[in-house]
């Protein structure tokens, strides 16, 4: 199973303040931890895999991810890329575009995570 994505901060007028804030945001229960390639499918908790979302985004997006683990399952998908989308200099995504196919066969998943 291939996995892509962005890393690091894709908003170069951040500052480590705004970068700092994510994970007290996270402890204070005002964000939550995302994976955006799933350890369920072999992701790692490395900060590249890693954005901060409002609460409840986590639960869309595990639906997601089972999808894909369905997919993955049934050999129709091998590929999968979830790539964040950020706005202006925020550092809590937009989106969070999502794409599972195979190289071999028509078809593919591509579906858009709305964050806020």
């Amino acid at each position: 199973f291939f996995f892509q994505a962005e890393d690091g901060i894709r908003d170069v007028a951040v500052t480590g303040v705004q970068t700092c804030a994510l994970p007290i945001l996270y402890r204070d229960g005002k964000l939550e931890k995302l994976y955006l390639f799933p350890l369920e499918l072999g992701g790692e908790d490395v900060p590249q895999n890693v954005v901060y979302v409002p609460l409840g985004i986590g639960e869309t997006k595990a639906r997601l991810d089972g999808t894909v683990a369905k997919m993955l399952d049934a050999g129709s998908v091998e590929k999968y890329s979830a790539n964040p989308e950020y706005e202006g200099k925020s550092v809590v995504p937009r989106r969070i575009v999502i794409r599972a196919w195979h190289p071999d066969k028509q078809g593919s998943f591509n579906p858009t995570l709305e964050v806020w």
